[in-house]
């Protein structure tokens, strides 16, 4: 440890983390760089505030102990609350036990065990969510309201979206201009573009406290006090005073230092000296331009960028459209800014001939990229006052949209996490006066609760928290309690909205605090820095510095890299200007950056692979070298030194849905474990697609591409040729003279099986036992659930088994698991497959995907792959930055309308005649603020990425032509720090590591390495370690002991035999199988299945003019009547009621309706059982269609079965009605046979009513004293 460290009861602190547990009063910002042990800080301070402590353990004077429920201390996640409260209780037990082990009792600290489990330690939702809850009144909502999850609000929008679509294509009124608005944005003859505008101004503006207010701050922006009586200058003021207009503004002034810097660069070759004379006098009139240019923007202290006078600068300096060349009196060429340049001649120096005209390029280009934005200023207002209608319409669409949104919601009582914050802001905060919230009664009744607010993560926060919690400070008495903590190169979730200026803001402004100064509590705030990392060893903290050293800027994410941000190790001492890192403790292995070269040179490499690919091979390799290969690597220190493993290695990627089954493959390939954690991917998952395909075509086999997907699955396992041969055949007898060219792919495989019964092909034999399985889940999926589907299906083909044994078996059964898990939440709220194949459709269309199932523990050996997003707040002994060769996505400016959070929107012109487009001023201009922005975020999140390396960092990336890269990022170097336009210019972090790590130079915390593809991706590289594993493994002498040892394990058999019953089974089917004995043992399944010629092509039953009525679905009537039927009734008129209300639930279809008899409900609850219900029913004692689930040894169903050994199944089933009368039960069995007499009912049903009677009594305690059942055809109950 450094000297600056302070002990209290073996627990070390630096002087800024005690500073930091130590300072009370007043706001204080701590901004706290990557692994310095920020949460610990958070948590101490908290412990110390509670025990009315300092950091070394002292009583602070004048510091009252406070109690846990005094304090508001809001982290980011859920899981980070749990854990910090959990942190808390048990720092505060320890303290405790302490105390009592020295024979002091501290009734305080006890009582605060109590309390810690009330305290408000918890997310800004929860927080809302909590104060909603208790003032839900003050903003008229229903105390019971709820949450929706986002697939169910995902629904509910796109379904509001539809009909607010709908209302304004039938008038027009409603949203004036929706006509044009259309026409402005569809495409391809579609609409959808406009409903995906509308969704991404309501993401945006989600974050505001009052997002109406935004909306016609928008709608406002683009009208201009300027009209065409106003002057040229009075326009140019107009457009410039834009704020949005203003920022790229600034962004030019960089631009221009970084061209002048390369002009004058340029000017030093250009002369005579180096024979380039011709050269000089045409780059001297460049640096008259660019000199002229910078001029005109004044000082850094005073800036005032005009790009109406740039651009006048720039045309005035250019040769005259026409103009020939000429000459003055001394012979030489007349030259203007940026003519061509002429041969130099012979005696020029290469070198420098071709540096000057390559960097006269780049300049050029920047500003080239300056001057093309900036168009006539009367073009500009023109521009706008063609665009404004249309957004002006947009917004209206979209505020109309919110408001039956809301509409729908408050309806349903149901919302979203960001509704509780704005209903949490209304009840807290009465507007907003000069940029600050002005604390409602309430918020000031709230804020007294406590005496000081903690925000963990405050570089994330958004400005509707801001104002929220705002609300709630100052204790009632208007005092600075206000704790923030973060790290704002730490802030990666701009698109959930954060603003990182909220931090920055603080930062700049607030009073720096020394380790000896007093915070002052009667200003806005202080601030301290904690600089000190306890994660990463010396040489990955270099790296991370030298690299972002040279990124981080003012002009690019208001962050500058400085000597406050530069991360300093544990054992770093301060040498007076700064921290110095010491020569006498071991640095850790050197940082890797590994350029990979993707430009396969060798003439035998005939395949070409993709970057991902090639890259995901290296790291492989290096993996496999590190952890058992040729190049070993070591972690820990001291005793606990040891070889890495390969849970110690995490790969992390920005996205992993494109890489990721490309990784997955190649590691399989190598025999290295990974595991790969994504927050989408589900319903992609292979055996995810494959059984909901399957239950597609349960529903309707005729889905032609499901069920082709069932075929060639697993489930089936036919091949591309049989199914071609399925195909053929059926084209072949069918189609040639076009009488059949329009059958599904059913037909043809029903044909198939038709003419090919009982051959012993392999199609042959799968269809055979695949159709008996469709057939028997066809005819009874009205009866099973969709899990019981899914399962069955399971159980049948073994498919749960099968994926379990391939790569990452565990988690394609939990997939599996899962999907289960899904149905049968599903049909807590709906029913049919039917319904949830669409509800799966509808995730789908929505991209409402979720993770695939987390099934590897944190010990588990294998390699983890994830996104840098996903890394934050962890860390790995090894990290693999990869992936680093891929473009940044920039995709937000390549769309229709851009919405931007501070300059609101801007869209392209659009000529409606001739559909041409044609980008705004505002559009290009609020496109480069976007990119800008995009990349400081990138940035951050490389940060992020980086810093999660404990021991040994690799960054990796893969480009198509390393020495093309490398020129391309060799142009923008000059001066001795990376420019502006070095970073702009740049379309990836490769680009930025490597520029960055020229600027370095040779050091010992990191090196360079290039690899050629074709070093590790030669095919005939594989082949020879697979020819040496077989010449080595024949070679190998056999171990008999372990032979015998495999050989007796195959053979093994166990001791009890199957019984041979399903794992779950119906009482139905108990009833069937003692019945007929043990050949029903055997499902419908496995009967035999008739095929005969076919005569023509069956016609759908949707498609037939027949109706068919099914006599199971009249008893499925009946039996839901008497489930809802109303025993008060007194005449036939009330048992149509029943009927009615049954018919509207549009559970049954209307063609069933005149099959019920009204009368025959009628007399049933009349009857005497049916009075005798009515009587239990009046005192909560009659029981309908209660489900039940029991567990039975196979030798209780079967006698036959007794040596079947623990063997145990779920017995499932529905007792229709049951009812308690004088201590014992009656039970009750409705039934719609069609009978002659009782005596069939009984020969039918006794068994199952027996066994419906065993379960009453298992379940009830109580006894069955009658078995009936009532008969809707006699119109009479049968007593058994």
């Amino acid at each position: 440890m450094g000297k600056d460290m302070k002990t209290d009861n073996g627990i070390k602190w630096t002087d800024q983390q005690a500073h930091v547990i130590d300072t009370r009063h007043g706001n204080l910002l701590v901004s706290a760089a990557a692994g310095s042990g920020k949460t610990a800080v958070l948590v101490e301070r908290i412990i110390e505030m509670v025990a009315g402590r300092n950091s070394r353990g002292d009583r602070i004077e004048g510091s009252e102990p406070v109690s846990v429920d005094e304090l508001l201390v809001v982290t980011f996640t859920n899981a980070a609350a749990a854990q910090m409260k959990e942190k808390i209780g048990q720092a505060l037990q320890k303290k405790i036990d302490e105390m009592m082990a020295k024979g002091e009792y501290d009734e305080h600290l006890i009582k605060q065990m109590t309390l810690i489990n009330h305290a408000d330690i918890c997310t800004i939702d929860s927080f809302c969510l909590r104060i909603v809850k208790e003032y839900f009144a003050r903003v008229e909502l229903d105390c019971a309201f709820g949450i929706a999850d986002d697939t169910e609000m995902k629904i509910i929008k796109h379904d509001v979206m539809d009909q607010v679509m709908e209302m304004c294509y039938e008038d027009e009124s409603v949203v004036p201009g929706f006509d044009r608005l259309i026409m402005t944005f569809a495409r391809n003859e579609s609409d959808s573009a406009v409903p995906d505008i509308v969704e991404r101004i309501i993401k945006v503006i989600s974050s505001y406290p009052e997002p109406k207010k935004w909306l016609a701050q928008a709608a406002d922006a683009m009208k201009f006090a300027v009209d065409t009586s106003s002057t040229e200058e009075e326009k140019r003021r107009e457009v410039m005073g834009l704020p949005m207009v203003r920022t790229f503004a600034d962004r030019v002034y960089m631009m221009l230092r970084t061209a002048d810097d390369m002009v004058r660069e340029c000017q030093k070759y250009a002369t005579e000296a180096y024979g380039l004379e011709a050269y000089g006098l045409r780059v001297d009139k460049d640096v008259e331009l660019i000199t002229h240019m910078l001029r005109s923007c004044g000082g850094e202290d005073d800036l005032h960028v005009d790009l109406f006078e740039l651009r006048d600068i720039y045309r005035s300096s250019l040769r005259p459209e026409g103009l020939k060349m000429e000459k003055d009196a001394q012979g030489r060429s007349i030259c203007y800014a940026f003519d061509r340049f002429v041969n130099p001649g012979g005696g020029a120096d290469p070198e420098k001939k071709e540096f000057v005209k390559s960097r006269r390029d780049v300049y050029k280009s920047i500003i080239d990229d300056i001057v093309s934005v900036v168009l006539d200023v009367d073009d500009i207002l023109r521009q706008a006052a063609m665009t404004e209608p249309v957004i002006s319409s947009l917004l209206k669409l979209t505020e109309l949209y919110m408001d039956e949104l809301m509409k729908v919601k408050m309806d349903k009582n149901m919302f979203e996490f960001h509704d509780i914050e704005e209903f949490a802001f209304r009840i807290l905060c009465d507007g907003i006066e000069d940029d600050r919230a002005v604390p409602s009664e309430i918020g000031k009744e709230v804020s007294r609760r406590y005496r000081e607010i903690l925000i963990d993560e405050y570089q994330d926060s958004n400005f509707l928290q801001e104002y929220i919690l705002a609300s709630v400070s100052g204790h009632g008495e208007d005092i600075h309690n206000t704790f923030m903590v973060g790290d704002v190169k730490q802030s990666i979730y701009r698109f959930r909205m954060a603003r990182p200026d909220l931090f920055i803001e603080k930062y700049d402004s607030y009073r720096r605090l020394g380790d000896a100064d007093i915070a002052d509590p009667d200003i806005d705030g202080n601030s301290i820095l904690l600089t000190r990392n306890f994660r990463s060893e010396i040489n990955v903290l270099k790296t991370v510095n030298s690299i972002f050293a040279q990124l981080m800027r003012r002009e690019i994410g208001d962050i500058e890299y400085d000597e406050g941000a530069k991360l300093n190790s544990r054992f770093a001492i301060s040498d007076g200007e700064g921290m110095k890192e010491p020569d006498d403790v071991d640095h850790g292995s050197v940082s890797e950056f590994i350029l990979i070269d993707n430009n396969m040179r060798e003439a035998d490499v005939s395949e070409e692979y993709g970057n991902p690919e090639v890259e995901a091979n290296y790291i492989a390799g290096k993996i496999r070298d590190i952890v058992d290969g040729s190049e070993p690597l070591y972690v820990g220190s001291g005793a606990d030194r040891r070889p890495v493993r390969y849970k110690d290695i995490v790969i992390l990627l920005r996205s992993v849905s494109t890489a990721s089954t490309i990784f997955d493959r190649v590691f399989q390939e190598k025999g290295i474990p990974l595991y790969i954690e994504s927050e989408s991917g589900y319903f992609d998952a292979a055996e995810i697609r494959t059984l909901v395909s399957m239950l597609s075509i349960v529903d309707n086999s005729y889905v032609d591409y499901d069920l082709a997907a069932v075929l060639r699955s697993p489930l089936v396992g036919l091949d591309e040729e049989e199914l071609a041969v399925i195909v053929g055949e059926y084209r072949s007898r069918y189609e040639k003279n076009g009488t059949d060219w329009n059958a599904r792919l059913y037909d043809k495989v029903i044909d198939y099986m038709d003419t090919h019964v009982g051959e012993k092909k392999h199609a042959v034999d799968r269809l055979w036992e695949f159709l008996r399985m469709l057939d028997y889940l066809k005819k009874n999926k009205n009866y099973m659930s969709i899990s019981d589907i899914i399962r069955y299906v399971l159980d049948t083909t073994g498919f749960y088994w099968f994926v379990g044994a391939r790569p990452m078996g565990r988690r394609r059964q939990a997939n599996i698991d899962m999907l289960i898990k899904k149905a049968d939440d599903f049909e807590e709220n709906s029913k049919g497959v039917f319904n949830f194949i669409r509800y799966v459709d509808e995730l789908k269309t929505n991209d409402l995907d979720f993770a695939e199932a987390d099934v590897v523990s944190e010990n588990e050996d294998v390699v983890r792959v994830m996104t840098m997003h996903k890394s934050k707040g962890l860390e790995f002994p090894v990290v693999f930055v990869s992936g680093l060769g891929k473009e940044f996505n920039l995709m937000d400016t390549r769309s229709n309308v851009l919405v931007h959070q501070d300059h609101y929107l801007a869209c392209d012109q659009v000529d409606l005649r001739t559909r041409a487009r044609r980008m705004t001023f505002f559009k290009r201009i609020m496109s480069k603020n976007i990119v800008a922005e995009t990349y400081a975020e990138e940035m951050r999140v490389l940060y992020v990425a980086l810093t999660r390396a404990k021991e040994k960092l690799y960054m990796t990336g893969c480009v198509k032509d390393a020495d093309k890269f490398k020129a391309a990022c060799d142009m923008y170097i000059i001066g001795d720090r990376m420019n502006y336009a070095s970073i702009m210019k740049a379309n990836g972090y490769a680009a930025w590591i490597y520029t960055a790590l020229r600027y370095v130079g040779e050091c010992d915390h990191v090196k360079s390495i290039e690899v050629e593809a074709d070093s590790f991706m030669s095919p005939e590289t594989d082949q020879d370690e697979a020819e040496n594993m077989t010449v080595e493994a024949s070679e190998a002498k056999l171990d008999k002991e372990l032979y015998d040892h495999v050989k007796n394990g195959l053979e093994f058999r166990y001791g009890y035999r199957h019984s041979g019953l399903k794992s779950k089974m119906s009482i139905t089917e108990i009833k069937r199988l003692q019945a007929h004995g043990e050949d029903a043992i055997t499902p419908d399944i496995l009967t035999s299945r008739e095929y005969s010629a076919r005569s023509e092509v069956p016609i759908p039953a949707f498609m037939s003019e027949e109706r068919i009525v099914h006599g199971n679905e009249i008893g499925n009537i009946y039996h839901k009547i008497m489930e809802l039927a109303d025993f008060s009734g007194k005449t036939v008129a009330d048992a149509e009621k029943d009927v009615d209300r049954v018919f509207e639930l549009g559970l049954f279809d209307e063609l069933y309706r005149e099959r019920i008899r009204p009368k025959k409900i009628y007399k049933m609850i009349h009857s005497e059982i049916g009075q005798r219900m009515a009587a239990a029913g009046k005192s909560d004692r009659l029981y309908r269609e209660r489900q039940f689930y029991m567990m039975m040894k196979p030798g209780e169903i079967m006698s036959s079965l007794k040596d079947c050994g623990d063997e145990t199944i779920v017995v499932q089933g529905i007792i229709d009605a049951y009812f308690e009368e004088d201590g014992g039960i009656v039970l009750l069995d409705y039934k719609t046979d069609s009978v002659k007499d009782a005596s069939e009912l009984v020969k039918r049903y006794h068994v199952q009513l027996d066994k419906y009677a065993d379960v009453l009594e298992q379940l009830t305690g109580m006894k069955v004293k009658e078995k009936v059942i009532y008969s809707f055809c006699l119109d009479t109950t049968v007593n058994l």
